[in-house]
């Protein structure tokens, strides 16, 4: 099981947060952000989160290439888009995602039941 000493820990939130600025970075390039974080709707970014999960259960059901990046297959292209979109989504609103997956981590380090 992996675990994080404090330098690893360190290392994988600095990758994780400049893999999430990155993603950002691009969205605004694209014009995703150009009327303003006022004018994003939370509620329609989460559900294009969730769209993404769903397209990526489509692709479970029915394999193919992805059209748009054939060297993968279309569920794995649409998990990307999910995290993409997640992280992008933190980013934008200062949300420490890297600091929460780390600390989620360790708590599923010691969780034994399932669901909870």
């Amino acid at each position: 099981m992996l675990t994080l000493d404090g330098k690893e820990t360190k290392l994988a939130k600095d990758f994780m947060y400049a893999l999430a600025e990155e993603f950002h970075l691009n969205s605004k390039d694209c014009g995703f952000w150009d009327e303003g974080i006022e004018s994003r709707n939370k509620g329609k970014m989460v559900a294009l989160m969730h769209r993404g999960l769903s397209d990526a259960l489509e692709a479970i059901r029915n394999p193919c290439q992805d059209p748009r990046c054939p060297k993968f297959s279309s569920e794995v292209i649409e998990f990307a888009n999910a995290i993409i979109r997640i992280l992008d989504y933190c980013v934008a609103f200062d949300l420490p995602i890297a600091d929460a997956i780390i600390a989620k981590h360790e708590f599923n380090i010691n969780r034994r039941i399932l669901g909870e």
